[in-house]
């Protein structure tokens, strides 16, 4: 297994030569750290993995400048200085499996996706459908992917036959915020699929498949 760590601090000075108002500093400190076990048979047929690690997302410096930006009248926009970086945490499970003598290959992965101050645009629209926005951020952010693969194998010394089966599945919560209400979006996506594939003598060659995806999405405040 392995087991790192970082401590990462990222300031930020900038200062504007035409408009003083604009300059602002920012510091930012945020400890990371990754790990990873992984297990192999001595025959390399089997092999387990399950990893964590993170990826950090700074605020730009438009997300953080203070002061309004008007070139567009009816958008206006504006940094918020006491944004704080997004932090994404990932874990994912990988699982392989050749069954060599029964020609079977089974393999399959599952990952796992927690999002802390996620950094988002926040608008308010006024009756005039003028937008003013800032910056904010928003915990509550999450998503789980996976699929699941089956293949089996028939030959002899003319005929190979291939079955292929696989099913994929995902589910994201996401945030969002509009005229200072949460909105949350829920999107499931279902998919299965199968494949025969045939030949014989290397002169005849095919393949038919199958798949079918299945999505639903729901909007909640």
């Amino acid at each position: 297994f392995d087991i790192e760590g970082a401590y990462t601090n990222t300031y930020r000075d900038y200062k504007d030569e035409l408009v003083a108002e604009r300059d602002f500093k920012a510091e930012f400190d945020y400890l990371t750290y990754s790990g990873r076990i992984r297990y192999r048979d001595e025959n390399g047929y089997k092999n387990i993995s399950l990893e964590y690690d993170q990826n950090v997302d700074l605020p730009s410096v438009g997300q953080l400048q203070p002061v309004e930006d008007v070139s567009n009248i009816t958008h206006v926009i504006v940094g918020n200085p006491l944004l704080k970086p997004g932090i994404s945490h990932n874990a994912r499970f990988q699982y392989q499996n050749n069954l060599a003598y029964n020609n079977i290959n089974i393999s399959g992965n599952v990952r796992a996706q927690f999002v802390q101050d996620k950094i988002i645009n926040s608008t308010i629209t006024d009756a005039d459908l003028n937008r003013y926005t800032t910056y904010s951020n928003i915990d509550g952010d999450y998503s789980y992917t996976g699929n699941v693969a089956v293949s089996k194998s028939y030959f002899n010394r003319k005929t190979n036959i291939n079955l292929n089966a696989r099913f994929n599945a995902s589910y994201k919560n996401s945030l969002s915020l509009q005229n200072a209400v949460e909105f949350t979006a829920k999107t499931t996506v279902l998919k299965p699929s199968f494949s025969v594939s045939y030949s014989y003598d290397s002169k005849i060659d095919i393949t038919t498949a199958y798949s079918y995806s299945k999505n639903k999405n729901v909007y909640t405040t």
